[in-house]
């Protein structure tokens, strides 16, 4: 993609607030919904002080601060490989070629595991949480897309230079 100063300007706006701002906030609200509606624990409920008199049963739940958080720290190394080490690359990735596919889908297939196995492992820490394993379900679903793609000779990479250039410009 070559582009000039105000469309580089417009990409860097549209990255930072809906790549990052606005998917963050739908990622941590979906996580924030199914870990609390799925994987609590009901028989985890402790006693606590409500401040008036006797200790209440709570059931506990995950904060959406902490869906939020958890999401930024499977969001960072995921954007690390597909924006930082996938660049020298982008030329072969840019290719027709297979070895160019083969590539540029492995970045984003190591991309969205890294993503999924550490959101499942900040899950994985809270006490209250059962069957948090689930959240590695997508990892196989993952695996047989890239398969596919590969055999299909489709090219993410590919796919979304030409959705940003036709998107923004």
């Amino acid at each position: 993609m070559s582009l000039n100063a105000i469309q580089s300007v417009e990409f860097v706006l549209w990255v930072v607030f809906v790549d990052f701002i606005a998917i963050s906030i739908l990622q941590a609200t979906f996580f924030w919904i199914i870990t609390n509606r799925f994987f609590v624990d009901s028989s985890k409920s402790r006693p606590q002080l409500n401040g008036l008199g006797p200790f209440v049963e709570t059931n506990p739940e995950v904060e959406w601060g902490y869906a939020f958080d958890v999401h930024l720290n499977g969001f960072f190394p995921a954007l690390c490989i597909l924006h930082l080490l996938q660049l020298p690359f982008l030329y072969i990735i840019l290719q027709n070629w297979f070895i160019g596919r083969l590539l540029g889908n492995t970045f984003w297939l190591t991309s969205f595991t890294y993503y999924t196995y550490i959101t499942f492992l900040g899950y994985r820490t809270l006490p209250f949480l059962k069957r948090t394993t689930v959240l590695l379900w997508p990892v196989t679903a993952a695996i047989v897309i890239y398969v596919v793609s590969l055999i299909m000779k489709w090219n993410f990479t590919l796919f979304l230079c030409h959705f940003y250039q036709f998107r923004l410009f």
